[in-house]
């Protein structure tokens, strides 16, 4: 594991969800740390294999292979191997291990399916196949709800699932299918091969029927563009895409922007950002606004939630966090990485640091 530097930055009116408080390092030693609020606690001395950082909680696949889980300063272990997929999310954490799918609440776990091949874990729902049951269902809102049923197989040709929303092609029916706050609508009958993407309250895709570029966004569908566009991207409530023509815009949930009439070099989204570079000039756009960020384009960058960290052509580490662009660090990095709004950096042979709230704390790794 890595020797880290730790940065969390939280800021004023962030997004409501509790997961800012929590990250997770590991020492030159393999030792094993949780930082939770302000206080940080050793809980593995051996190198811990694997782990992810949700919201309320933090899954790790110990050195032995068992899976553990930290909630509430408290650890406790949750299987003991056979662990095939682990997730934890903003809201929800969940994990298969032989073949059996288990919701963890409060460090508990509770089994929503005793013979389940596949499962898509997200921030607000969980969707997955019972194979007793010969059905496709979902955990939302705490409880069970049946998708589809009558299926023997896999479920579907073709699926995507984001924060709070499923898409899918019936392998039963060949129909396009949408699961969104409780309800399933059906878009397309006999969809074929469908292009589509999802993000939260959010999905596109093209008509096979006539080409046209659709958007389902928050119960409500409305057609983009006349003629199929020649890329899409989709982050939370917007998509950006480049049209026929060659432009650039945005569909942010209200009305569709022209960000450039002519095709970026590169774009990608994540959460609430899109970053785009068109003549070695690197943008982001976040909530409706377009920043020019640099005249160059970064070495590497990473994005989640509202945050881009990236790091320029002298190996300066910036950071770019609700419309704020800030210089972090001119160190030479092993790795960096971002949880939500939490930057992890790891510089060469430094002591962990961490930025909380305005504070500066010392972390436990050498």
């Amino acid at each position: 594991m890595y020797r880290l530097w730790v940065i969390l930055l939280l800021f004023l009116g962030s997004n409501s969800s509790p997961a800012q408080h929590l990250a997770a390092y590991s020492d030159s030693r393999g030792h094993f740390f949780v930082f939770d609020h302000e206080e940080q606690l050793m809980i593995e001395e051996l190198a811990v294999r694997s782990f992810e950082v949700g919201g309320n909680c933090i899954l790790y696949v110990d050195a032995t292979g068992h899976l553990k889980c930290y909630y509430n300063n408290w650890v406790k272990q949750l299987e003991l191997g056979g662990i095939s997929e682990y997730r934890a999310t903003d809201y929800l954490a969940a994990y298969l291990a032989y073949g059996k799918l288990c919701l963890v609440a409060e460090g508990s776990k509770k089994i929503l399916s005793y013979r389940c091949p596949m499962a898509r874990i997200e921030d607000s729902l969980i969707v997955f196949y019972d194979k007793n049951q010969e059905a496709l269902q979902a955990f939302y809102n705490d409880t069970i709800q049946e998708i589809e049923n009558g299926i023997i197989g896999f479920p579907a040709t073709s699926m995507a699932s984001s924060d709070n929303l499923f898409a899918y092609v019936s392998a039963r029916t060949g129909n396009f299918n949408i699961f969104y706050r409780g309800k399933i609508t059906t878009l397309i009958r006999s969809a074929g091969n469908l292009r589509y993407a999802t993000g939260r309250d959010i999905v596109v895709y093209i008509n096979p029927e006539n080409g046209s570029f659709n958007v389902f966004y928050k119960g409500q569908i409305r057609q983009l563009e006349t003629f199929p566009p020649q890329s899409f991207k989709v982050g939370d409530g917007f998509v950006a895409y480049v049209d026929d023509m060659g432009a650039f815009n945005v569909f942010d949930g209200e009305q569709t922007r022209e960000l450039s009439y002519y095709t970026p070099d590169s774009y990608q989204t994540e959460d609430q950002l899109l970053v785009y570079a068109t003549d070695n000039y690197f943008y982001a756009y976040w909530e409706t606004q377009s920043y020019e960020l640099e005249s160059f384009i970064p070495l590497d960058y990473k994005m989640d939630w509202n945050t881009l960290v990236y790091r320029d052509q002298t190996n300066r580490i910036w950071s770019f966090s609700k419309g704020q662009k800030d210089y972090l660090v001119n160190d030479l990095l092993d790795n960096y990485t971002i949880y939500r709004d939490l930057i992890i950096l790891d510089p060469h042979m430094e002591r962990c640091r961490i930025y909380y709230q305005g504070k500066t704390l010392r972390g436990f790794a050498y």
